[in-house]
């Protein structure tokens, strides 16, 4: 059967199944028309009638379940006529995808609306594959939904559905076209369209997003060219500048100022547009190091000693000041470069950070202060989500997003990638400080142990361990730091192995880091497939993996 006829003939059986409706109500409710034309009343209560009115309802009922029947055979037939109507440049309804390479991914956004007057469960989008005029095909697998399903769609509900394209690495280039059907919708089919296009091959010395290394150092470099010119490292030798720029000119992962750039170049943007930003985001990172390193008495930072315990406590906080200063400057050039309305927006979005980041140190210090033990995963999610993700993943993503699209982007989605992707990176740098070597993590092993920090794995062993155990540890963390003994830290890290509580973050991250896969494909749904958006995406698993 061609789609026409299929078309036709489930419109033709769902006319009569209207019209018979109608005259049934009607007979129910009149009863026949006499002869004339004229209707004839009946008496409801003759057995003849009573007879008469349930054989109806009996066809009635019998014509309704082979309309189904019909509904249910041909609807899914007129849905997989795939490549023979599919047309290259797709319709208005099409959904198409951003173009991508073979091993690449490509996703956008697709919306359900419910325009009838009853509710409908269960929605789960499907389909059988994608295919091209010359019967290139991709497999069913290589596309999934987000959700998988919508338990419930209310009428004049719109739902959300992420839609992603893995595309296999041995796929060949061409337009790939395809339906995503929907269960329990027998009539929904959205054409769908995706151009597998080539491209170069990874591993040139610039980077292409694969290999996340590589790009955190091309962007790193870029950001330490603006750090001398904030810092002055050329400048005279003072009491403020040898301090200020020690720490900028140790180097750095540059995470924080890279995402942000990579963002806003995934978003359309000029990186010269999101420097100023990402140099104000690197500026205030290295004044938080320097308070956090004097709030936690740390002994090594970025493979060196301390600033306080280079140049004592007072010149030390004095350049972290320096330091938070000089990121409003380097934000100051925001208004030249992306104009007044945009400058503000950004420099908003700076100020909300900076209220969450001290609110979640505040938390954390507290905490240590106070000696809370009764604390659970979620207290510690709550923490490292004002403490280090805002700062740390959120704002650099939000003001990328922000300045790449120049105003226009879903800033909201980046809030849960973000999070979710700084909760990943805050849980593997605290495992880090336990099982990584100081060589290439920098900082003192086992100083989180000293410290008493509540970090995932101490509240999971607290939670887990035996009396005994748990009676000794909250002896320990009834200490203070300076009173706790070497090979005390020791055995606290060996009952984390005793107990699992290692296993446990490191399983945690993975499924944070999952989690984080799913919302990148929704905040970065539609955008072309660029070494940028490239380089985020293997952020994710970088942030469980990395061993610095």
């Amino acid at each position: 059967m061609s789609e026409e006829v299929q078309r036709l003939a489930l419109d033709t059986a769902r006319a009569v199944a209207d019209r018979l409706g109608e005259m049934f109500q009607r007979f129910r409710r009149e009863g026949p028309e006499g002869a004339d034309g004229e209707e004839q009343r009946v008496d409801r209560t003759d057995p003849a009638f009573r007879r008469l009115e349930g054989a109806a309802e009996r066809a009635f009922d019998a014509c309704l379940r082979l309309l189904g029947s019909v509904d249910e055979l041909a609807a899914p037939l007129l849905a997989r006529g795939l490549s023979a109507l599919s047309r290259s440049e797709g319709g208005a309804d099409s959904l198409i995808l951003p173009q991508a390479g073979p091993a690449g991914r490509s996703s956008a956004r697709l919306w359900l609306h419910n325009t009838t007057a009853a509710g409908v469960r269960a929605l789960r989008p499907w389909t059988p594959g994608l295919y091209t005029d010359t019967g290139r095909t991709l497999p069913a697998t290589a596309i999934e939904f987000s959700p998988l399903t919508i338990q419930r769609l209310d009428a004049d509900q719109t739902e959300e559905i992420l839609v992603v394209a893995d595309i296999p690495a041995g796929a060949h280039h061409g337009v790939y076209h395809g339906q995503i059907l929907v269960e329990n919708l027998p009539d929904v089919a959205f054409p769908l369209v995706l151009e597998v296009v080539t491209r170069p091959t990874a591993g040139s010395p610039l980077g292409n997003g694969s290999e996340p290394a590589a790009s955190l150092a091309r962007y790193g470099h870029v950001v330490r060219e603006e750090l001398r010119r904030f810092v002055g490292v050329d400048g005279p030798v003072d009491y403020l500048t040898v301090p200020l720029a020690d720490y900028p000119s140790r180097g750095s992962k540059a995470l924080r100022p890279s995402l942000c750039l990579a963002t806003c170049e995934a978003f359309g943007g000029r990186l010269g547009d999101a420097l100023p930003s990402a140099t104000a985001i690197e500026l205030l990172h290295n004044a938080f190091l320097v308070h956090d390193d004097i709030e936690d008495e740390s002994l090594l930072r970025r493979g060196d000693v301390t600033l306080h315990r280079r140049y004592g406590t007072p010149l030390a906080l004095n350049a972290g000041d320096a330091l938070a200063l000089l990121s409003v400057a380097a934000l100051r050039e925001n208004f030249q470069r992306l104009g007044p309305r945009l400058a503000e927006k950004v420099m908003l979005e700076f100020d909300f950070m900076s209220r969450q980041t001290v609110a979640g140190q505040a938390l954390e210090l507290g905490w240590r202060r106070d000696n809370l033990i009764n604390l659970e995963p979620a207290d510690y999610l709550d923490l490292i989500m004002k403490k280090t993700c805002w700062y740390t993943t959120v704002l650099p993503l939000r003001v990328g997003a922000l300045t790449g699209s120049w105003g226009s982007a879903d800033l909201d989605a980046m809030i849960t990638f973000g999070l979710h992707l700084g909760a990943a990176f805050q849980i593997r740098d605290d495992i880090l400080n336990l099982v990584g070597d100081p060589a290439d993590y920098g900082k003192e092993r086992m100083g989180d142990l000293v410290e008493g920090k509540r970090t995932l794995m101490l509240i999971h062993l607290l939670a887990v361990a035996d009396e005994p155990d748990r009676r000794w540890l909250r002896s320990y963390l009834s200490r203070s730091a300076a009173a706790r003994q070497p090979q005390e830290a020791v055995r606290v890290f060996e009952l984390m192995g005793h107990y699992g509580s290692i296993t446990f973050a490191s399983e945690f991250a993975s499924g944070v880091a999952h989690r984080a896969e799913v919302a990148m494909d929704y905040a970065f749904a539609g955008l072309p497939d660029t070494p940028a958006k490239r380089f985020v995406r293997h952020l994710v698993p970088f942030m469980v993996e990395r061993t610095v």
